[in-house]
């Protein structure tokens, strides 16, 4: 399975915002039945996907660059969530390191650390809430085209 970073709402908005990027240069639509996210799925075109960050022909995050032989943002600052928590994440009320990881950088995890990491992950939770009511809203309408929901939201 390839590493996909599923959206919020919110994620898309502070992108757009602090980028003056258009959301669909950046957003892509994954299929659920390909991995299993938190986040809401919203049905477009006939099926039901998760909002994600496009990635290039790589395999890459879009606004992934190359710098010597680091990858580097490109938007560091507006960057979403899931992204910021990486390679952190919440198992059983704890946070834990992700058993695979993406990139070689190497973090450490003393307090303030800690309470950074669990302060982006309560974040999360809630714009996760906050998405939730749209995405059960555009479902129950029936869905409609990836253009049709992006205007939807925004």
């Amino acid at each position: 399975m390839d590493y996909v970073v599923a959206l919020t709402i919110a994620d898309v908005k502070r992108i757009a915002g602090r980028t003056n990027t258009k959301p669909e240069s950046f957003i892509d639509f994954s299929s659920v039945d390909r991995m299993e996210f938190k986040c809401p799925d919203v049905r477009v075109d006939g099926g039901y996907f998760y909002m994600t960050l496009r990635r290039d022909e790589r395999g890459c995050c879009i606004f992934s660059v190359l710098s010597g032989d680091d990858i580097k943002c490109s938007i560091h600052g507006s960057h979403p969530l899931p992204c910021r928590i990486y390679p952190y994440t919440e198992a059983g009320g704890k946070v834990v390191h992700r058993r695979k990881f993406r990139c070689e950088r190497k973090w450490g995890m003393d307090k303030e650390n800690l309470d950074r990491v669990r302060g982006l992950l309560d974040l999360r939770e809630k714009e996760i809430r906050e998405y939730e009511p749209v995405a059960r809203e555009w479902n129950a309408l029936g869905g409609g085209s990836r253009r049709d929901f992006l205007s939807f939201i925004f």
